[in-house]
């Protein structure tokens, strides 16, 4: 697995804000830029050192405004899913960024040797598939599988709804206690497919005394590998249609996520294509934002 280098992507933290100074060659403009979704809120934020990202629980908008307001910016790049509700709340300059450019105006920032034709893989509480190819941006995909997925259905099966908890028993599971692969699915007749993979997703807890058996470890496992897989096999589908070498992949949900990334590089590789997990990806909406809005 493949990873760009970059900005230094900071962990969140849910009970205070957290981030870290970060020096870009980019020079400092008066501008802040703001990606709200659904779940965090992103942040861009100018300092001394060049660029400064936090998060923010999104339902923390006054959190927001405060360190909004600590930087004292003219112009405020803003995009995602609660722009609108957010922007109506701020003072100064707003710049309403669309949501996929900000996205690949990000990834300027973050991996600078992009090739110019690329997919770009964010996933967020849902996951989108943008084609970038140039300055042309379109959005060619999507699934309703991301981070709210694995929130919700964790908290269903497991009794946790802590994300870094959930990554944490995702490390620690075996998702063979709880998913049925193709190998066990034909038993010794030939498969007409490759038999290291996993034919059905929890489909052992139909059986009494494996559901029994499998532990929240497992459970949290097989929730990151059924949607890392089916995000993988979308992208690599739509890289083979589009005739697209790149796949570029980012977005909160893959933050500290090893299970995550792992079942993504998996999958994408039976394409032929490797994933590229941008280091400091969760913020490629913020970073775009603020670059369009440093831009006028």
């Amino acid at each position: 697995m493949s990873e760009a280098r970059g900005l230094r992507d900071p962990r969140r933290r849910p009970a205070r804000r957290g981030g870290a100074a970060v020096s870009r060659s980019e020079a400092p403009a008066p501008a802040v830029g703001v990606d709200v979704g659904a779940t965090l809120t992103k942040l861009a934020l100018p300092d001394a050192a060049g660029c400064r990202l936090e998060t923010v629980p999104s339902e923390r908008r006054h959190d927001v405004r405060a360190a909004l307001a600590d930087h004292g910016a003219a112009r405020i790049g803003i995009t995602g899913a609660g722009a609108g509700r957010l922007a109506a709340e701020l003072a100064g300059a707003i710049v309403p960024v669309d949501e996929f450019r900000a996205w690949q105006r990000g990834v300027g920032v973050l991996l600078p040797e992009a090739e110019p034709r690329y997919l770009l893989v964010s996933i967020g509480t849902g996951t989108s598939v943008v084609l970038v190819d140039g300055d042309r941006v379109q959005r060619v995909g999507g699934t309703p599988l991301g981070g709210g997925t694995i929130l919700g259905l964790g908290a269903a099966l497991t009794g946790s709804s802590d994300f870094d908890h959930l990554c944490a028993l995702a490390d620690a599971g075996d998702r063979t206690r709880v998913d049925v692969s193709v190998a066990e699915l034909y038993a010794g007749s030939a498969a007409p497919l490759a038999t290291d993979v996993m034919a059905s997703s929890f489909a052992r807890l139909a059986a009494g005394p494996h559901r029994r058996d499998a532990r929240p470890e497992d459970l949290a496992r097989s929730v990151m590998a059924m949607v890392g897989e089916n995000v993988a096999l979308l992208a690599g589908s739509l890289s083979l249609w589009l005739d697209v070498e790149s796949i570029l992949f980012g977005g909160s949900t893959l933050r500290g996520n090893q299970a995550l990334r792992e079942a993504v590089s998996d999958y994408v590789a039976r394409f032929g294509r490797t994933a590229v997990h941008l280091d400091g990806g969760a913020f490629a909406g913020a970073l775009g934002a603020r670059r369009v809005a440093a831009a006028g």
